[in-house]
């Protein structure tokens, strides 16, 4: 994948020729540039400091589409009119707080949705996730850091196509819970109450498991058996 930095001088040759793009430091003087002359299939937008992504929709080539690191952007109805992208991402949009309009992109099999991934972590922020549930095509979803006004993940049952889904231990046990019997069936990797880490029980120096859920406990299989057994159930 070529790295371009827009902030400087660069090839308006790599940018319309390059199949992968990774471009960052996207500000106004360089937008009309690249809406105009990329051609990529796949394409990062990394730190936009735009305030609107108007014309992004000009991008009629990309299929794969990741923006990360969008400070200004409250607004993602010109990436919706992408309408033959199989794969977005939308990483660290502190002022982004609704989906409506997401359940346009027709041909979209994967979507990860996700607050900031460094050290410094603000979550992302939504109204909700329901518009997601609205995707037809959707094969596989993930959502991480983020914090949900309705904290409702259980929209995502009626995702009828799903085969991988990946969610942060930040929501209910029950809505999880709600999940795996609705989802399992379909699912490549079911969900399951728990997950092993490589923690060592201070008793037996067993391995110790992490419980799916908000405030869930981590316990040993052989030292936490009663909790353990009750917590699977």
């Amino acid at each position: 994948m070529v790295m371009l930095l827009l902030d400087r001088p660069f090839s308006e040759q790599q940018l319309a020729n390059s199949d992968e793009l990774d471009l960052r430091n996207i500000g106004i003087k360089v937008w009309p540039t690249l809406v105009s002359k990329c051609q990529a299939r796949d394409l990062r937008l990394y730190h936009i400091t735009l305030l609107s992504l108007a014309g992004i929709e000009a991008l009629r080539s990309v299929r794969r589409l990741a923006l990360e690191w969008v400070t200004k952007i409250v607004d993602l109805r010109p990436v919706f009119r992408l309408v033959d992208l199989a794969s977005l991402s939308i990483y660290d949009f502190p002022k982004l707080r609704e989906l409506n309009g997401i359940e346009g992109l027709s041909d979209l099999t994967e979507l990860n949705l996700s607050g900031s991934r460094g050290a410094i972590s603000p979550p992302l922020r939504l109204a909700s996730i329901e518009p997601v549930s609205r995707i037809s095509g959707l094969t596989k979803f993930s959502l991480a850091n983020a914090k949900l006004d309705d904290d409702d993940i259980t929209c995502l049952a009626r995702c009828s196509r799903l085969r991988h889904l990946q969610l942060s231990n930040q929501f209910e046990r029950e809505q999880v819970a709600f999940l795996a019997k609705r989802l399992n069936a379909q699912l490549a990797e079911p969900l399951t109450a728990y997950f092993d880490t490589r923690l060592a029980c201070e008793q037996c120096s067993g391995k110790k498991s992490m419980f799916v859920g908000r405030r869930m406990p981590i316990l040993c299989s052989t030292c936490d058996t009663s909790r353990f057994e009750r917590h699977t159930h």
